[in-house]
């Protein structure tokens, strides 16, 4: 592709001074030169406000807006509601880019909505995610199909550019950590190609304190509403893919039920034990029909759906021996 078309890169910014120059430069340095590049102050009270000023007095091709914190969803929306490309894709401030990573991405993305690169996750841990090795082009059903798996496709928006045909009415849900796992998976079913693409070009960074990984009750709570939200909307679209979206959601309401267990936080997590017990009690018959599920993990499930403090003392027990039965089966 000719760099006929822009590219609209949102960058939401919050308390990343240290990270905010990498990931910035790294957008700016492109050989890709069509940008746009659009940095979102959540309000930020370090130094990144001054820092994104400086970036747009050097260079026309970035806007900034300065507003009050609304959270990393809100940012994300209002860089949206500016942005003025052909093609739409984020990034976060604590993450960058390889120097060719957008021309590669849409040299062939073809007839794509949506392109996908390989990407890596460093910071408390080096690693690079399996993909499919070579170029692979999807429908966009088999690609949330890929995703809704947890597969060789991740909920990650960094790695991914996408048609602004797709990005159209979909909006971050406001207030929600891991908004990606409730988005992320619209794009794709907006689209009607998906190309993935085997080299690694994206950095995804693990720094300490980030919210993906705080294992705050808030933020457990956060993770398991995002998986039931996308649960309740795609289950009768996708009910071949059920079982497995049932089987995230456990895995992230048995870490939230966990959680709340070592805080002792019974009472005032009251909502959060209704919303999730609820959720347990309504889908009874679809969770005990799940064969992905074995024995112990059937066993957590009821303990979940009845939620009370001696209930929860039993799933730490079960998810003990849940583990020494894997690890014994090597």
């Amino acid at each position: 592709m000719s760099e006929d078309k822009k590219l609209s890169v949102i960058i939401p910014v919050f308390r990343t001074e240290e990270y905010l120059d990498r990931c910035v430069s790294s957008v700016l340095e492109q050989t890709y030169k069509n940008l746009e590049v659009i940095l979102v102050d959540d309000g930020s009270d370090d130094n990144c406000p001054q820092m994104c000023d400086a970036y747009a007095s050097k260079d026309s091709r970035v806007k900034v807006i300065h507003k009050v914190n609304g959270g990393l969803s809100d940012a994300r929306n209002t860089g949206y509601a500016e942005a003025t490309g052909d093609y739409i894709t984020f990034m976060d401030s604590d993450d960058y880019a390889d120097p060719d990573m957008y021309e590669y991405m849409l040299a062939d993305i073809g007839d794509s909505q949506t392109v996908i690169c390989g990407m890596r996750r460093f910071g408390r841990e080096n690693t690079e995610f399996p993909n499919y090795g070579e170029k692979t082009v999807l429908s966009g059903d088999e690609a949330a199909k890929e995703l809704f798996c947890d597969g060789k496709i991740k909920n990650y928006v960094g790695n991914k550019v996408y048609h602004r045909s797709v990005t159209e009415g979909v909006q971050f849900p406001k207030g929600l950590n891991f908004e990606d796992i409730a988005t992320v998976y619209k794009y794709l079913m907006k689209s009607e190609k998906v190309t993935v693409l085997p080299k690694y070009k994206f950095n995804y960074f693990i720094r300490e304190g980030s919210i993906s990984h705080s294992l705050s009750v808030k933020n457990l709570y956060h993770r398991f509403k995002a998986h039931m939200l996308r649960y309740e909307d795609v289950k009768d679209v996708y009910p071949e893919s059920k079982e497995e979206l049932l089987r995230q959601m456990m895995f992230s309401a048995r870490a939230l039920a966990l959680g709340i267990l070592k805080e002792d936080s019974f009472e005032e997590n009251g909502d959060i034990l209704s919303e999730m017990t609820a959720f347990y009690r309504e889908n009874n018959t679809e969770t005990e029909n799940v064969s992905l599920f074995n024995k112990y993990e059937l066993k957590q499930i009821k303990c979940l759906e009845r939620g009370k403090k001696e209930d929860f003392k039993k799933l730490k027990n079960t998810d003990f021996l849940r583990k020494v039965n894997k690890l014994m089966k090597g």
